[in-house]
């Protein structure tokens, strides 16, 4: 069943590239991406974890796809034709009119000093707390036992230093937008660079808090603003560039190669192989997915795993008392090997409100993107800093997760309470950008 799994996703896929104009961005073909790559790695296990896929999830996998890829297609055949409606009154929607952020060497030198400041006082904070958990024979298990009492535990980070780590990371993500921006506008000023200065500090600051998932974000945010701001100048959609592919390819294998090489550091104890490592994640998904469907639990209280960040918000209110389970449930094992605690997005939209849930969240999810994108791809660029691309950048790495869990509902959305408020700080911060009468002016 498996096989015929990956024969379906493909055939999405293959109709969802030709509909949507060869554009591998088009919200619709990263989900049949992401959902086959899965599939592959699980086939790379099926031996080691004796898969057979069951009718049931077969069926939940092709439905909850096939709902997005046609609300997808109804977006883009509605966009399409007010498309054609403009463009009798204009000859070109899509010239490229971005323009070289100049921020001030001042403003870099106090925003680096202000992350090397957070980076002594998190690394020290978290060694600090990684020592009091007893004797470790190393650092890798020293990063186990954090993570052990910190993200699965009840242990936490002073609050402070978790609102701290916020703002930073906000802020690295529109630094990441201004460089790239920048690089693709003027590759030959130097000044470029010293933007790299504090944005590698975090990326490398994260890691001490024995996790990878903010280096993961980064690195698909920038993958996603890198496609669609050369896209929008060198329109290389219409003729496929082997350069940019290449490229693309080389920088997705280098990443795994980091993951894997990093995952000591992180306190990842075992003793996996590179590619069993990745597949682990990116397959894992779909057999547990399958084993959660044959023994499933089910949510105690209203919209316990994909409101949870909504229920953390109301719970500082005293509004509630549950805020939702962080992580899956560990201990399912296939052929008697553990697979982890990941299991699609699927699995949270069956676990909360049952099987027709999934036509309900993948239909908003893909009515959101699909309209968004569609923006995005149909007009010019803003001068500038383009809030709308920055943001979409930012949400649209929690569809390429989609195939190993789910975020956009239960983190990215109500998380953006506090993260979007402190980008927009970040960017008036380094463009000035000032609202007047709806329009936005660049000092």
């Amino acid at each position: 069943m498996i096989y015929y799994l990956l024969i379906v996703l493909i055939l999405m896929l293959i109709i969802s590239y030709f509909v949507f104009e060869r554009d591998l961005l088009a919200p619709a073909v990263v989900l049949s991406i992401v959902y086959i790559l899965s599939t592959i790695f699980a086939i790379y296990n099926i031996e080691e974890w004796a898969i057979e896929l069951h009718s049931k999830t077969f069926w939940v996998i092709v439905l909850g796809n096939l709902t997005f890829l046609i609300t997808a297609i109804i977006i883009h055949m509605i966009y399409g034709k007010k498309k054609k409606s403009r463009d009798s009154e204009k000859k070109s929607i899509n010239e490229f009119k971005s323009k070289y952020i100049n921020v001030h060497a001042s403003k870099i030198i106090f925003v680096t000093l202000i992350m090397i400041t957070f980076s002594i006082i998190y690394i020290r904070a978290v060694q600090n707390m990684a020592h009091s958990y007893g004797y470790a024979s190393d650092y890798s298990q020293m990063m186990s036992n954090f993570r052990s009492n910190t993200s699965y535990g009840d242990d936490s980070l002073p609050s402070w230093i978790l609102r701290y780590n916020r703002l930073m990371m906000a802020c690295t993500y529109v630094l990441l937008y201004i460089f790239i921006n920048n690089m693709i506008y003027n590759s030959k000023n130097k000044k470029n660079y010293l933007l790299l200065i504090p944005i590698l500090l975090y990326c490398i600051t994260s890691l001490f808090g024995a996790a990878r998932t903010s280096v993961l974000c980064y690195f698909i945010y920038s993958m996603v603003l890198i496609y669609i701001i050369l896209n929008k100048k060198y329109n290389f959609m219409n003729k496929i560039n082997k350069k940019y592919i290449v490229r693309g390819l080389i920088c997705v294998v280098l990443f795994f190669m980091f993951f894997v090489l990093t995952k000591s550091f992180v306190g990842r104890t075992d003793d996996m192989n590179g590619l069993y490592y990745i597949s682990f994640y990116a397959g894992g998904s779909i057999e547990l997915l399958d084993i959660y469907l044959r023994n499933p639990t089910y949510s105690t209280f209203f919209g316990e795993e994909i409101f949870r960040g909504f229920r953390e918000i109301l719970a500082k209110f005293g509004l509630t008392t549950q805020s939702g389970i962080i992580h899956m449930e560990f201990g399912r094992t296939a052929n008697g090997v553990s697979v982890g605690n990941i299991y699609t997005s699927y699995r949270k939209y069956i676990h909360d409100f049952g099987f027709g849930s999934i036509f309900i969240f993948q239909f908003v999810e893909a009515l959101i993107f699909s309209i968004w994108y569609e923006k995005i791809k149909k007009r010019e660029l803003k001068v500038g800093i383009d809030m709308s691309l920055l943001f979409y950048a930012y949400f649209n790495t929690s569809l390429f997760r989609h195939s190993i869990q789910e975020t956009f509902f239960s983190s990215y959305i109500p998380g953006f309470i506090v993260t979007g408020l402190f980008m927009y700080i970040w960017i008036y911060y380094f463009t000035k950008i000032k609202f007047t009468n709806g329009k936005r002016q660049i000092m």
